[in-house]
């Protein structure tokens, strides 16, 4: 890692709550992470370079992430 990272976690909600990194091209990474009120992930997002490449829902007991 040429350009370094951060971390954001929650303390107060004990989870990560996004991730973000400049790789040895310059290209900066996120991670987006969103929860359920119980806890349980529900959504991921990709970014690079602040344009979103990914955005994964998922699923639990038949409803879809808000």
């Amino acid at each position: 890692m040429r350009g370094g990272g951060v971390a954001i976690f929650s303390v107060a909600e004990n989870r990560l709550e996004s991730l973000q990194y400049t790789d040895g091209d310059g290209v900066i990474h996120k991670l987006a992470l969103t929860y359920y009120y119980n806890d349980f992930l529900a959504r991921i997002q990709v970014f690079a370079n602040n344009v979103q490449i990914s955005d994964l829902r998922i699923v639990r007991n038949g409803f879809l992430a808000a």
